[in-house]
């Protein structure tokens, strides 16, 4: 997961997790990383509107978000 989430970081775009809280509820979000080390991502949080930290051991499932493409006229 780290190479994937180098990779994350750099290109800035969206990924969509599913995450379990320290109460163990379970919920999907749409983050932009920020930053991370071995322990935990730093990330805007599209549904708290605001940059969050997240443990890494706590991310069970992470996918890019597609990126939709513009038509030029």
């Amino acid at each position: 997961m780290i190479g994937y989430m180098n990779k994350i970081a750099q290109t800035g775009r969206k990924v969509k997790i599913i995450y379990l809280s320290a109460s163990g509820v379970m919920t999907k979000r749409t983050i932009r990383v920020l930053s991370y080390d071995e322990e935990k991502v730093i990330a805007y949080c599209y549904m708290r509107n605001q940059i969050r930290t997240f443990k890494r051991m706590n991310i069970l499932a992470m996918e890019l978000v597609e990126q939709k493409m513009e038509a030029y006229a």
